[in-house]
């Protein structure tokens, strides 16, 4: 995990909040996405998130769905379910 990989970032964040048996999935959606997508460019967005899926986003792709996806199928990879 790099500290310039937002996708990482945000990964490390939902895990350490499921760790504390916080309800990571309604702040991920409330809250984590949301800022997250307001604070970066969406080049590095996409970026990131073909990075992490190995497959090419197209760009008018819709962001928080592929950031959501790529942080749910790490959690569950992961035993979070």
């Amino acid at each position: 995990m790099t500290g310039s990989d937002p996708i990482a970032q945000l990964i490390h964040l939902v895990q350490a909040a499921a760790e504390a048996g916080e309800e990571w999935r309604e702040e991920l959606h409330r809250t984590w996405l949301p800022r997250l997508i307001a604070e970066s460019q969406r080049a590095d967005l996409l970026a990131a998130v073909a990075e992490w899926s190995d497959e090419a986003v197209e760009p008018g792709a819709d962001l928080e769905s592929l950031i959501e996806s790529t942080v749910l199928a790490v959690m569950a990879s992961e035993g979070y379910d």
